[in-house]
């Protein structure tokens, strides 16, 4: 019984509207912490060739509570971490009042992630095998991301 659902999983069901949704909000996030923390910079730090690409692969990694143990309420966690950590570096580079307005903004996005993911959804059951695929896929990207100037 086990090779028969193992047969009719693919990485593909992993990509649920509510896992789409996340990586989208999290890109959102990335997106306002970038142009925050490079207020100073040209074009507003989003200059770079590579920025988009990090952006990304930055995104993938924290919407990765949800994609690999499907549960909302580690996703939200991981958002409001990184809600933390966002803000704590803009306030310490740029100031109080553009680390308070950059974690406002990036706390909306972390609203909008628990709204969606409040509504009634049923999900797809991940094997251990597509856990383990998806944790190999973020590692990778991490290390592209590492190496990306």
């Amino acid at each position: 019984m086990p090779e028969a659902t193992a047969t009719k999983w693919s990485p593909t069901k992993l990509w649920e509207p509510i896992l789409t949704g996340t990586v989208c909000l999290a890109i959102c996030k990335i997106t306002i912490f970038r142009l925050f923390a490079g207020w100073d910079a040209p074009y507003f730090g989003m200059a770079e060739p590579n920025a988009y690409a990090k952006i990304i692969l930055l995104a993938f990694i924290i919407s990765a509570p949800f994609g690999i143990f499907r549960k909302c309420r580690a996703q939200t966690l991981a958002f409001l971490c990184a809600d933390a950590v966002c803000a704590i570096k803009v306030w310490s580079a740029l100031g109080p009042w553009l680390g308070i307005a950059s974690l406002s903004l990036m706390l909306l996005t972390t609203i909008a992630l628990h709204a969606i993911m409040k509504r009634p959804v049923r999900l797809t059951s991940v094997p251990l095998q597509g856990r383990l695929q998806y944790c190999g896929y973020l590692l990778a990207w991490s290390l592209l991301s590492f190496f990306l100037p």
